[in-house]
């Protein structure tokens, strides 16, 4: 199927300006028209992804947070076992937030040629990001 981009004009005389016919210019776009579809599909894709890797890397961010609430806790209850084990949970979430955005930049430096190979990164990025590890913690500070 192809799609035309069309233009119609009057043809007039020169001397009493009477239009005698009328002309027209099709151009076919159908090229365009695919590219645009195409664009408007990688871009939603896009969209999705940011959203994805937003959600994602705020997950570190909110267990870092909430141990940072235990560690005030622990801190003020002078509990040094949990305050190590507070402490282990931040730089963990911490080094996950690292390594997500390293899997991030590798996927963004590789993109273009190396396609595939970004698809099997981020389904190990997404993998990943599910892995809190305060959800362990919680059973612990109840």
């Amino acid at each position: 199927m192809h799609t035309y981009l069309t233009v119609k004009f009057p043809l007039t005389t020169w001397k009493d300006g009477v239009k005698t016919a009328v002309a027209g210019i099709s151009t076919d776009i159908s090229e365009r028209k695919r590219a645009e579809e195409e664009l408007q599909k990688k871009s939603a894709e896009i969209e999705q992804f940011i959203y994805t890797v937003s959600h994602d890397l705020r997950s570190p961010l909110v267990t870092i947070k909430t141990f940072m609430g235990f560690l005030e806790k622990d801190i003020a209850g002078n509990d040094q076992e949990q305050l190590a084990q507070d402490i282990q949970f931040i730089h963990s979430a911490a080094d996950k937030m690292k390594m997500l955005l390293d899997e991030l930049l590798e996927m963004s430096a590789s993109a273009g040629s190396k396609r595939h190979r970004s698809r099997c990164r981020s389904e190990r990025f997404w993998t990943r990001s599910w892995e809190t590890p305060g959800r362990r913690h919680q059973r612990a500070h109840g």
